[in-house]
């Protein structure tokens, strides 16, 4: 039974999918005895669509472990540490949200935050839309107050976010599936209509396009060539739009011509021209024009035998990847400055989900476009908005004064922690005191919030005017294996680098790179020599900073060149003005020589201004 109705998944999947796909099936029959063929069957649709959407075999395996609630560490033992990790992420959004939608006195601005977070998150982002997706499906079969919410958090946030991304494999068949909730008359008197055209042209548009392509081919030309039916949806907003009636609409029926350069777009015009005759009034170059969101194509419109007018668009890979990558969505987040801001980030998000297609397999590559936020919850369901990569000290300052001062510990997600432990995305926080606790000096490497350094400094009494360099030498050689070691985050220290350490408690050297600007704030602790003695295959989480000329393609570029020489990488993107990017890149290398060589390379991109270590 497993075989067969989960062949209509497995036969258009890569061997990895199908395996993927196959081994969560068992393992989840495994753990729910009385699991049904109709939800093994409803998940296969899911895997459909995030095979589609290019999300991974993590992705797959999450889409179907969650049907048995698997214990994680079997969840890594037989999918990886990074499935485990989704299906954690997955969770705790789910529960953050829910917890949203307890704490009716949030804002409701809010929520929008939280699913505009998941772009984090590549794979949770894919993974949660698909499962939007499916569940938009499904309105009509749902009670009517849980179906109208879904509709108006799909209006609201869903939608928005998927024509912002630009994925254009589910965005048309989302708005259709809240159209015809709501408007169940009107979406089956449009449906039929285009249902009708589509047929009436069908063998008619598969001569056309054989024409095209063969015509191409005589002038060495080479072309894709396909045609589509327009949303119901859409077709409907045209109508509204325009205010036209849907037999004025010529678009419903398209045909899409690419080729590979802007001289083959104009002599694939003149050879369409010259073989039906073209309806003049509906002509338009975006090539020469674009649009203002920098939309480019030719849109011409011919005469079929049928009398019926066609259109046709013609474009370049590139003009087309543009558009299929939203750039030509409309939509408003904010106001126009935070839109213009966000529409960068949502581009770069696109490059990196472009880039990640052409991939033969499946990179390490984490990339936060949206990361200079994050959104952790307290006990009580409130949430809080913190920088990137703040720690549970963070969180505590952020909350109260008093509670960051006396804070000894934190509790995330109910376990326990240390008060550097890194806050995530959908992080329940809750700060553990004690009245003898007091700020401490190497604290102030430990925030990343600036309020919060000012308040540690202050309670410490530190001002630059009042202190004076006192260092003392200790006898120094220790080996950078010492369990007393601590490397340095600010400045991520790696064998060859000139690197010096300082006391800060008893059982703690913290060590930095000779050039780090944190030593600055080393004032009072003993000071140590450090010899590096590291095995030769330990590596080193280290970062390198990209300041470069904005430009279209720049971060696809920089992942070209990276992925290629370094490892396990992190990276995040993020506009100075607007016309430079800042790009920081995190990743492993187990010697000074590594990194030079990279930033050797990164120099020579193109638009590159500068590149240093973090």
């Amino acid at each position: 039974m497993l075989d067969r109705i989960s062949s209509k998944f497995l036969k258009n999947q890569t061997d990895e999918e199908k395996t993927t796909a196959l081994e969560a099936i068992k393992t989840v029959k495994a753990l729910r005895t009385g699991i049904t063929p109709k939800e093994i069957f409803e998940k296969m649709e899911l895997l459909h669509v995030l095979s589609s959407l290019k999300a991974g075999k993590e992705a797959i395996a999450c889409g179907v472990l969650s049907l048995a609630n698997p214990p994680e560490a079997l969840v890594q033992e037989k999918f990886g540490k990074e499935t485990a990790l989704l299906l954690e992420s997955e969770k705790k959004f789910k529960q953050t949200i829910e917890r949203y939608e307890e704490a009716s006195s949030q804002n409701p601005e809010i929520k929008k935050v939280l699913f505009f977070s998941l772009t984090k998150n590549t794979k949770l982002l894919l993974l949660v839309l698909a499962k939007e997706f499916m569940e938009l499906r499904k309105l009509r079969e749902k009670p009517k107050e849980e179906a109208e919410k879904l509709a108006a958090d799909a209006r609201d946030i869903i939608i928005p976010l998927i024509h912002k991304l630009g994925i254009k494999k589910i965005m048309s068949k989302t708005e259709d599936a809240v159209f015809r909730f709501t408007d169940e008359k009107k979406f089956s008197e449009i449906n039929e209509k285009i249902q009708e055209i589509r047929k009436k042209h069908d063998e008619e548009l598969t001569k056309m396009k054989k024409t095209i392509v063969q015509k191409a081919r005589e002038q060495k030309i080479k072309v894709q060539a396909s045609y589509r039916a327009k949303g119901v949806y859409s077709t409907y907003m045209k109508m509204a739009r325009s205010k036209k009636k849907l037999d004025d609409i010529h678009d419903i029926i398209a045909l899409r011509i690419i080729t590979d350069s802007v001289k083959e777009c104009y002599e694939l015009l003149g050879i369409i021209h010259s073989t039906w005759v073209p309806f003049t009034e509906e002509f338009d170059d975006y090539i020469a024009k674009p649009k203002g969101n920098n939309y480019r194509s030719l849109h011409t419109t011919i005469i079929s035998k049928e009398q019926t007018p066609i259109e046709i668009q013609i474009r370049t890979k590139e003009m087309h990847d543009e558009a299929e990558l939203g750039i030509a969505a409309h939509w408003k987040y904010k106001g126009e400055n935070e839109q213009k801001n966000f529409d960068k980030k949502i581009s770069w998000l696109n490059e990196f989900l472009a880039w990640q297609e052409t991939k033969p397999t499946e990179t390490d590559v984490k990339i936060n476009f949206l990361g200079d936020k994050t959104y952790a919850i307290t006990p009580k369901g409130k949430i809080v908005e913190l920088p990137d990569k703040a720690t549970v000290l963070d969180f505590a300052y952020i909350i109260h004064s008093d509670l960051g001062e006396h804070c000894v510990k934190g509790k995330i997600n109910g376990f326990i922690v240390p008060i550097d432990h890194r806050v995530e995305n959908f992080d329940v926080v809750e700060i553990i005191t004690s009245p003898s606790q007091k700020p401490k000096v190497n604290w102030l490497n430990i925030v990343k919030s600036e309020n919060a350094k000012i308040k540690i400094k202050r309670a410490l009494n530190l001002t630059q005017t009042t202190k004076k360099q006192k260092m003392a030498r200790g006898k120094g050689g220790i080996k950078s294996t010492d369990k007393r070691i601590k490397l340095g985050q600010c400045c991520k220290p790696v064998p060859g680098d000139e690197v010096v350490g300082f006391k800060t408690t008893k059982r703690k050297i913290s060590v930095h790179r000779k050039n780090c600007p944190e030593i600055a704030k080393f004032t009072t602790q003993p000071r140590v020599e450090i010899d590096w003695d590291a095995p030769k295959a330990r590596a080193f989480r280290t970062e390198i900073r990209v300041i470069a000329a904005d430009r279209p393609g720049l971060v696809k570029d920089l992942l070209e060149v990276v992925t290629n020489k370094a490892q396990n990488l992190n990276a995040s993107v993020r506009q100075l003005n607007n016309a430079t990017t800042l790009c920081v890149f995190e990743f492993t290398a187990k010697t000074v020589h590594e990194i030079n060589s990279l930033l050797e390379t990164v120099e020579k991109i193109p638009g590159v201004k500068k590149v240093s270590r973090n």
